[in-house]
């Protein structure tokens, strides 16, 4: 069945993670220290993943010097959210549940893509995705993908490399399919309007 799909990640909080924030939290003996408790922890386990790669940027002007580099995504969580957690630090619980139930309802999709037998293309997806999460995953990350490959093969790589760089766990991806039995240009047409609407995180076709 021919089709377009879309894959997910779903963010969890472990217990684990929980509970050593909280403990950190207890430790910590002014306000601001607690703050930077929660933000660290919030970066690195709920926002980092999600940093989009850098822009590389070119600045020039008539007369002027010229400029050329990468520009870094930053981001800024809420001081209201940061407090609330301070304050509750049992939110982080209430968090993780809600965070697991907002997939893929609330989600921003990762990739987007079209196929003309969709069991083949997401099985071929799922093998470069165990490929690529093997413990050299991220000397495998760092390989370039074979000149040789076709596109849809070279994209197919790209995202698996992509989970992996990023470190996504791999039993939290969900994939939402939409058959379409309509003309073929058609499903590309609709594959290339999605991911201009919602820039998937691991590739955009």
């Amino acid at each position: 069945m021919p089709g377009v799909y879309s894959w997910y990640y779903r963010l969890e909080l472990s217990d684990r993670d929980i509970q050593n924030c909280q403990a950190e939290l207890e430790q910590s003996t002014t306000p601001q220290g607690k703050q930077t408790v929660i933000q660290a922890f919030l970066e690195k386990r709920l926002f980092r993943p999600y940093l989009e790669t850098p822009y590389s940027v070119s600045m020039q002007g008539p007369l002027k010097p010229s400029y050329r580099g990468d520009i870094h995504n930053e981001f800024t969580i809420s001081a209201s959210l940061i407090d609330r957690i301070v304050d509750d630090p049992s939110r982080l619980s209430g968090l993780k549940t809600l965070l697991l139930k907002s997939v893929p309802q609330f989600a921003s999709p990762i990739y987007i893509g079209v196929a003309k037998v969709l069991r083949d293309r997401l099985l071929h997806h799922k093998t470069l995705i165990e490929k690529f999460a093997n413990a050299a995953a991220v000397e495998s990350a760092e390989t370039p993908i074979p000149d040789e490959l076709d596109p849809e093969d070279i994209r197919d790589h790209s995202f698996a490399r992509e989970v992996a760089i990023r470190q996504f766990n791999t039993s939290n991806l969900l994939v939402c399919t939409m058959p379409l039995e309509v003309d073929e240009h058609l499903r590309y047409d609709l594959e290339n309007v999605l991911n201009r609407l919602n820039f998937p995180l691991c590739g955009r076709n």
